[in-house]
């Protein structure tokens, strides 16, 4: 196997090695390779015996996080605070207290009368983020309270959940539309998006061990974290939230219900039939709406006042016209009314994630002479969590600027529960093609060639506006 595809598929090689090495005459299930892939069964078990309930929740953080360009940060505040950017991160956990305290998101709760421990509380975590911009380059440093939503009873600390969110296509459509039209297209991030809305269920949440209260009862984090003498208590602290909070099963439903009725009684704007967050006014002015970032697009005068009437109700930032939307970066040319769409940092974060960021490149997504099938009794077992996560970000980068891959993501994507070694060097020959046309563009405009680059892709669809 190439050294250049790194030792992530380490795995497999052995695998292939212990084939290799059975004695003649031997059947493919050999004494030998039974071993070594026993001791590889051996520590994934481990593994999940020693990662507990979290791990389902840190593997979907860790998916969500690559696809909206955000890499794990420090794992406690103890690294975050003994490392080289203890400053910026100390910042940042400040900076979330205090937003959390401005918004009036709980009130302290004495516990001293719970003797007996029947005050029902929700644990939480403080996960700390880095943030990449649109160069590759870690941003802000982002601090944020999350609440343990698994830990929540149905019925009880909460009822509905359903949040849905806008697809791809009618934002392609819009950015189509604004390029031709010579619209502006400016961005909006509403800074404490979950907290402005109330929650009706009552509910006590224990802050983590690295947070205490002061005698006016406002929560900072403890002296042996800051090095001052605030005179912090040590013992742990409850709070009765007011509003919603960052990982709460309601939270998302709250913000898109309360958001929702802002734009349609305030903006008097009418919400589309087939697709959530998708708002157009009378003049066909439009704002799209992925959770708390939006894109306002229409003319200068139709964009700022719709940004003054959200500005006056809610915490935001002016992000100015788009250049980074969902981890794809923007370019608009006004003077040839083309907008280009592409994801180069996000694909080098995922090269690298996989180790194969110094592979040698491919000309085409899948070999024209490979045939896949259902992994056989004797065939090669694959890595079955390593093949679905790269699959997974496979399928968001054909979905956003890369439908040239469309049809190879679609076929690898069938066995992810019944994979071999086939599967996993079909999915490698992708990411290798993505290393050759790392550089290409996804062109909305009136020109009918919408990939730009040395090749051209006899595969997806895109629509044009003539």
């Amino acid at each position: 196997m190439n050294s250049d595809l790194g030792p992530f598929w380490s795995r497999q090689e052995g695998r292939r090695r212990a084939r290799d090495d059975r004695v003649p005459g031997e059947p493919s299930g050999s004494r030998i390779a039974e071993e070594r892939m026993s001791e590889v069964a051996l520590d994934r078990n481990h593994t999940r015996e020693g990662e507990g309930e979290g791990e389902g929740e840190e593997s979907a953080n860790l998916i969500v996080g690559y696809a909206l360009m955000v890499v794990n940060g420090p794992k406690s505040i103890e690294e975050a605070l003994n490392g080289t950017h203890r400053k910026e991160w100390t910042n940042a956990i400040n900076s979330e207290l205090q937003c959390l305290e401005g918004q009036d998101t709980w009130s302290v709760v004495s516990t001293s009368n719970d003797t007996n421990g029947n005050l029902l509380t929700i644990s939480s975590r403080i996960v700390l983020q880095e943030k990449l911009g649109e160069d590759g380059q870690i941003s802000p440093y982002k601090a944020s309270v999350v609440a343990h939503g698994f830990r929540q009873r149905p019925g009880i600390d909460f009822v509905e959940t359903y949040s849905p969110t806008i697809s791809f296509p009618p934002i392609r459509m819009v950015q189509l539309k604004a390029a031709v039209q010579d619209n502006e297209i400016v961005q909006l991030d509403i800074l404490t998006a979950f907290l402005e809305s109330e929650i009706e269920e009552l509910i006590y949440l224990q802050l983590p061990k690295e947070f205490g209260v002061l005698s006016e009862r406002k929560i900072v984090l403890k002296d042996v974290y800051t090095g001052d003498k605030s005179g912090t208590r040590t013992a742990n602290v409850v709070v009765q939230l007011k509003t919603s909070l960052y990982g709460l099963k309601q939270a998302g439903c709250n913000w898109y219900n309360m958001f929702e009725s802002h734009l349609k009684d305030e903006l008097v704007m009418k919400s589309s039939k087939h697709e959530a967050g998708f708002y157009t006014t009378e003049c066909r002015a439009t704002i799209i709406v992925w959770v708390d970032d939006m894109l306002l697009i229409g003319t200068k005068m139709e964009v700022r006042w719709m940004k003054s009437a959200i500005s006056k109700r809610f915490k935001t930032k002016n992000l100015g016209n788009v250049e980074f939307f969902l981890s794809m970066l923007v370019e608009q040319d006004r003077d040839k009314k083309v907008i280009y769409l592409s994801e180069g940092a996000y694909l080098t974060s995922v090269l690298k994630r996989f180790q194969m960021e110094n592979c040698k490149g491919c000309p085409t997504p899948m070999d024209p002479k490979c045939k896949l099938h259902n992994r056989l009794d004797q065939g090669e077992e694959a890595d079955k969590t390593q093949y679905q996560e790269a699959v997974g970000c496979l399928t968001y980068t054909a979905i956003t600027t890369r439908p040239d891959i469309a049809y190879a993501s679609s076929i690898v994507v069938h066995f992810s529960s019944n994979l071999w070694i086939a599967h996993s060097t079909a999915v490698k020959r992708i990411l290798r093609y993505l290393r050759h046309t790392q550089h290409l563009h996804l062109r909305l405009g009136r020109r009918t060639d919408w990939l730009i680059g040395e090749v051209r892709s006899l595969s997806g669809n895109a629509p044009f506006v003539a």
